[in-house]
């Protein structure tokens, strides 16, 4: 046993909806394992998060079970059991091995049912004999059983011959005492000892018997070691290709009252079980930043034996944004949130009450970037070399971040590509050419220019000003050179002439306005 990880489940009121995604189980042909517990009788099966560091699975079956010669069935039968469906059409050959935890406190190990579907029907109709009391049934499918007493095989056959020639744990003399298992103590599957050979799992060479025959292991049952019964030497209606439905690790009383603890189940070799709190990822939003208005919301969870609730809030400097967590039921949006830093923290709850929590920060920035063009009036006998453009942003930008390749200034449909910049703290000032600049205007008019660009965030924008032209003491338009800009309004590149309005977003350059 190793130490897990627990989470408290946070009472709070949550923002949007919920989804249930399911990720990949760690089984290696399966993505779709679900587990549940159940009972019979006064058997129990729950989870007991306060006898051990971590959380396990608790079996219990009180009382003692007898049978009945006249009905033919069991009666007093408890039984408390870990089920997991395995995936569907998943055959008797495809099972290597099967192992868990145990911890016996009192009574007979836990065994293994294997729920074999013979008929193929895809599910388990009844069988030879009722799974609980054991009396006759009428269908034709079967389960076959792994347990403590009958491991590890030494014995010259499939059956107790003497006191003198052991069978495994089995020995009549000692089924008063449940054959003497090592209580008190994690130990894998069937172990007395962690030396004892053959007992760790249920591989090839474990001993199993069919639930159509006898139990004890003389003449009449059906016994042999899982690989007889994949390749058909040990019934003829069970082979490689008998489709297995369903694992149940189990205690029942038929020796008397037991109380077992198990826990990390696995198939395979692979974990399909470890008592552990549901897996849980947020998705959107990420830590980035976002422009105000909708930011994506996505959750996703998913528990081997369900989740119970799915639930979220949002936090900033001041506190939650709610009052309790808000109930997730699939990918939305959340609007309405003002500039800032916030955390998104989600909670996830299985049918077992265990708990996860998961948080991501980020940061939403105003929508509207001002975009201011100095100077104003741009005089052509003034001899200045630069355009100036300032970007403000609500946010700081680190300077390493910014790309000032995709910044552009344009005129009348032309471009000019920015020569320098520099990072404040909330702004960004860039130089252009003012030569390319003012071969571009009309002496005398309005010029409407517009920056486009993209923010670290890989939001791509667009801001525009006015600035006019003149020329004192020569009002004609001054003298063309040629220029350098890129992206011909013929062609359909560059922004439009209209009036003077306010930043907006962009995605494949500047918009028509």
């Amino acid at each position: 046993m190793t130490g897990k990880p627990r989470s408290k489940v946070f009472v709070m009121l949550m923002l949007a909806t919920l989804i249930t995604s399911a990720l990949t189980s760690n089984f290696a042909y399966a993505t779709d394992n679900t587990a549940w517990l159940s009972s019979d009788g006064s058997g129990t099966a729950t989870l007991d998060d306060a006898s051990f560091p971590d959380p396990v699975i608790s079996l219990t079956a009180p009382g003692q079970a007898s049978w009945n010669t006249e009905t033919g069935m069991g009666e007093d039968v408890s039984e408390g059991r870990l089920v997991i469906a395995l995936p569907e059409n998943t055959t008797l050959g495809e099972i290597e091995s099967i192992s868990w935890q145990v911890y016996t406190a009192v009574g007979y190990p836990p065994h293994a049912d294997l729920i074999l579907d013979l008929d193929g029907d895809g599910v388990y109709d009844g069988g030879h004999k009722d799974i609980v009391t054991g009396g006759e049934l009428a269908g034709v499918d079967d389960v076959l059983v792994f347990e403590y007493a009958y491991q590890p095989y030494v014995g010259p056959g499939y059956m107790y011959n003497s006191p003198g020639v052991p069978y495994g744990h089995y020995d009549p003399a000692l089924q008063t005492s449940f054959y003497n298992p090592l209580c008190d103590v994690w130990v894998s599957t069937f172990q007395n000892s962690d030396s004892e050979s053959n007992t760790e799992m249920i591989n090839d060479d474990s001993i199993g018997w069919l639930y159509s025959g006898l139990p004890g292991p003389y003449s009449g049952g059906v016994f042999g070691t899982l690989e007889d019964f994949k390749t058909g030497t040990a019934s003829i209606d069970v082979d490689s290709d008998t489709i297995v439905l369903e694992i149940h690790i189990e205690v029942d009383n038929w020796l008397g009252a037991t109380e077992a603890y198990v826990d990390d189940i696995k198939v395979n070799d692979e974990m399909i079980i470890g008592v552990d709190p549901p897996q849980l990822s947020i998705l959107s939003p990420e830590a980035a930043t976002y422009t105000q208005g909708d930011v994506p919301l996505e959750i996703t969870a998913w528990d081997i034996f369900g989740l119970d609730s799915i639930t979220y809030n949002v936090e900033d400097s001041s506190g939650p944004l709610f009052t309790e967590a808000q109930e997730y039921t699939g990918p939305s949006s959340m609007s309405g949130l003002a500039p800032g830093e916030y955390t998104l923290t989600a909670w996830a709850v299985n049918t077992l009450g265990l708990s996860s929590e998961t948080s991501v920060t980020f940061q939403v920035i105003a929508s509207g970037i001002s975009v201011d063009v100095y100077p104003e009036t741009l005089n052509l006998r003034s001899g200045g070399r630069w355009i100036t453009v300032k970007i403000s942003v609500p946010v700081p930008l680190p300077e390493g971040e910014f790309d000032v390749s995709t910044l552009k200034l344009w005129v009348n449909g032309e471009s000019v590509d920015a020569e320098w910049f520099s990072v404040g703290d909330n702004c960004v000032m860039i130089k252009f050419d003012r030569s390319q600049v003012q071969v571009l205007g009309e002496v005398g008019e309005e010029i409407e220019v517009t920056v486009t660009g993209e923010l670290p965030n890989g939001e791509e924008f667009e801001g525009t000003d006015t600035i006019r032209m003149i020329n004192p003491g020569n009002p004609a338009k001054p003298k063309t050179v040629q220029s350098q800009n890129r992206g011909q309004s013929s062609n359909g590149k560059g922004p439009k002439v209209s009036n003077r309005g306010n930043s907006s977003s962009k995605r494949n350059g500047p918009k028509n306005q």
